[in-house]
Parts: C-alpha cells; sequence; structure tokens
C-alpha cells in the first residue's frame, strides 16, 4: 500500500486513540496481532465505509461491493475457470506461506484479504497463476474462444 499524507495521519490519530484510551498493554498487544494478521484491520476497514456510507448518502459503494482492481480481476479468472475454493486456498497457501488466512470466509472474501496483504510480487505470481497465457496476446485470443 502506497503511503500519502492523509494514511499517514491517520496511523498517528488511530495510534494516539488507543494509547489514550483505557486499554491495557495485553489489550493493545491484541489490537496490534490482529492489526498485522488483517483481521481487525479489513473489520476497520470496512467498519469505516459503512460510516461514511451512512454519513455521506449512497453515492459510495456499499460494504458488499468493495473489491479492489486486481481481486476483482482474480474473482472473474476464478469463476471463468471454475476454480474451486479449495484449489484457491492452495494457491494462496503456496505463495503466502507466511500468513494465516480464515479458511470460512468466502472466496471473495479471501480474495480481498490476500490482495490487501500481499506484496506486489505475490500479487502479479497469483493472477499469472489463474491466467497464465496473459502474457501472450496470441495464446489468449486462442483460449478465451
Amino acid at each position: 500500500m502506497k503511503r500519502t499524507r492523509a494514511t499517514d495521519r491517520a496511523i498517528r490519530t488511530i495510534i494516539g486513540a488507543l494509547l489514550n484510551s483505557d486499554l491495557s498493554s495485553r489489550e493493545l498487544l491484541e489490537i496490534a496481532r490482529q492489526l498485522i494478521e488483517g483481521q481487525l484491520s479489513i473489520k476497520l476497514g470496512f467498519a469505516l465505509r459503512e460510516l461514511l456510507v451512512n454519513l455521506e448518502g449512497p453515492e459510495m459503494p456499499p460494504r458488499g461491493d468493495y473489491m479492489p482492481d486486481n481481486a476483482r480481476e482474480a474473482y472473474e479468472l476464478i469463476q471463468r475457470r471454475k476454480l474451486s475454493k479449495s484449489s484457491l486456498i492452495s494457491l494462496i497457501r503456496a505463495l503466502a506461506k507466511d500468513r494465516v488466512f480464515d479458511e470460512s470466509r468466502t472466496v471473495r472474501e479471501l480474495l480481498i484479504e490476500f490482495f490487501e496483504r500481499a506484496t506486489a510480487k505475490q500479487k502479479e505470481e497469483f493472477l499469472r497463476s489463474l491466467d497464465p497465457y496473459s502474457g501472450d496476446k496470441y495464446l489468449k485470443g486462442i483460449t478465451s474462444r
């Protein structure tokens, strides 16, 4: 994720609010762990998005419609290839060995989580494994017929 001034300000504000809260050190460490693993950061992102939709009106896409572009592309490739959820989980595990993913999530949620936490190289390898002919327009044209 590219850091911007707004991101840096948000991080300082959130950390400041957590430090000013009545949470214990143990609770703060648990929050840090959940942020690192992605569980809390995803929930926080969805909660903030829902709050903004409620405050600003329907011009923002609702929570269920949010999906990063790469994740949307991967989702379409998975649907086109009729890839099973277990195959998807195996592929994610092979690329992101150091991360734990909640297998009870839907395919859409798994993709969102993967693309929000993966490195650029992991994202590229993932998409290439779903569409091995992506670099060759001729082969891609033949296979998409």
